[in-house]
């Protein structure tokens, strides 16, 4: 009897074992993981969060990039936009997210300034590792022809009328405090040789969510001026709608020859926004370096390259990896710190 027992004990520990086993290897084929020589093996779908809505400046610049970097990692890749706050409720959304390879997130400036203003809830750059900087914009000022018409037609008379006319002309922005906000007061402080706070006074910024708000708004003449880059409103600059009053560029730029440059016109601000992808911290080097070099990759197709010829992000250095980047956010670090204190938005 003894031994029915024992033998019964043995055999529903050796079922046990088997279904364990069976979880076990199920787990681990659902979990990331390396190969045998340390390389990523990618399982699944990867997300890449978007903070910003399908318009703007950043929509594109992942959208395009996606075709190429499936064919190279092998497996689906989607935006997940969620917006709203000027990229808060994605980037916190975003960290969130289990740090497990196939989650990452995009950011830009704004990102930076939400952080500096103390308000995700946590410390950026504890919890998020750069990836790679996919582009770096010119932007600069354009004009509602509806809004503006009789007003100005140059960047000289937009200064002589603001002199004039403190506080009247309203600028939209997707990122009040960020890049945008950031160039633009800084091109004003210059032009019209006032302090950081007090070039604020001179316009006032409206805030929108995304870019297609932010264009209509434009079009329709709801808002006087908005702060960018030329391609991300392509129609509306084309149509006539919108007019490009000056690039914020050391020379004029090759896609838009006949607007005027800071640098040409001596004020030596060019401060453009820049686009890329970051990781939670804790998520697997490997990932992070396999979607690196992806990217990378990806970058330098004949049909990205194309899109970035076409937008005008070859008139600046463009993709960086984890290294290279990581130095760019830390140094945005120290410039939007300096600028958000002089402008009184922090002490």
């Amino acid at each position: 009897m003894f031994g029915g027992k024992k033998m019964k004990k043995i055999a529903s520990i050796a079922i046990i074992a088997v279904v364990v086993g069976v979880f076990a290897a199920c787990n681990k084929s659902e979990r990331p993981q390396a190969d045998a020589s340390g390389e990523w093996t990618w399982g699944r779908r990867v997300t890449i969060v978007s903070p910003w809505g399908p318009g703007g400046g950043l929509g594109p610049v992942i959208r395009n990039i996606i075709p190429e970097l499936e064919k190279i990692i092998g497996v689906p890749v989607e935006v997940q936009h969620v917006e709203g706050g000027g990229g808060l409720q994605g980037t916190v959304f975003a960290s969130r997210q289990p740090a497990d390879g196939y989650t990452f997130v995009a950011g830009t400036q704004s990102t930076v300034s939400l952080d500096i203003r103390q308000q995700l809830g946590f410390d950026f750059r504890k919890e998020f590792v750069p990836v790679g900087k996919l582009v770096h914009s010119t932007k600069g000022i354009i004009a509602s022809k509806t809004a503006t018409q009789g007003m100005f037609s140059d960047f000289q008379g937009f200064i002589d009328y603001i002199r004039a006319n403190p506080g009247k002309l309203s600028v939209g922005m997707r990122s009040p405090g960020g890049s945008d906000e950031v160039s633009l007061i800084e091109v004003l402080a210059l032009a019209l040789d006032v302090s950081i706070a007090e070039a604020r006074e001179f316009v006032r910024i409206v805030p929108f969510a995304s870019g297609s708000e932010q264009d209509a708004a434009l079009a329709g003449g709801h808002v006087h001026l908005t702060v960018q880059g030329f391609n991300e409103s392509p129609g509306l600059v084309d149509a006539g709608t919108a007019i490009p009053i000056v690039a914020f560029s050391p020379q004029r730029m090759a896609s838009f020859p006949d607007v005027p440059s800071t640098g040409e016109l001596g004020i030596p601000s060019y401060i453009g926004t820049w686009r890329g992808i970051f990781a939670r911290r804790g998520t697997p080097q490997a990932a992070i370096d396999a979607l690196a070099k992806a990217l990378e990759e990806a970058w330098h197709t004949d049909s990205y390259q194309a899109f970035c010829e076409k937008e005008g992000y070859l008139e600046r250095e463009g993709f960086e990896g984890p290294d290279g980047f990581l130095a760019l956010v830390d140094e945005e670090y120290g410039v939007m710190t300096e600028f958000l204190r002089a402008a009184g938005v922090i002490r």
